[in-house]
């Protein structure tokens, strides 16, 4: 959030709202402190109060100081990071798979009494052993 416009958006409602901070902050279920602390930009609400607010009415640019458009689009933002660590960790993992089966198929040669030269040899020429 931006602090300065959350601050100067909480007044902008409680104005548009014809609330003093006493009023919302029964509304709120908080003391006046806390209404006091967020204009005052000592503070923010809670991620229960935002929410809480946003159901009375105040608006995703006055509690959060940026548009709705600009909000969605740090959200699909948000979502596309989440997907592509998503896909390099499925990488990773494919990429650890690779790297065990060959230490597996090293082991079984080794175990058959073949050393791990020709044992990479055998593989690479795509044989068993």
């Amino acid at each position: 959030m931006a602090l300065s416009k959350t601050r100067d958006g909480i007044r902008k409602f409680r104005d548009r709202s014809g609330l003093n901070q006493v009023q919302l902050a029964e509304k709120l279920g908080i003391v006046q402190g806390n209404i006091t602390a967020w204009e005052s930009g000592r503070g923010t609400p809670s991620f229960q109060k935002a929410k809480k607010l946003l159901e009375l009415g105040i608006t995703v640019e006055e509690l959060f100081g940026i548009g709705y458009n600009e909000m969605q689009g740090l959200i699909k933002q948000s979502a596309l990071s989440e997907d592509s660590k998503f896909d390099l960790v499925m990488r990773e993992i494919k990429d650890m798979k690779g790297k065990f089966e060959s230490l597996r198929s090293e082991v079984d040669f080794r175990q058959a009494g073949k050393p791990a030269s020709q044992a990479m040899e055998t593989k690479l020429a795509g044989g068993v052993g």
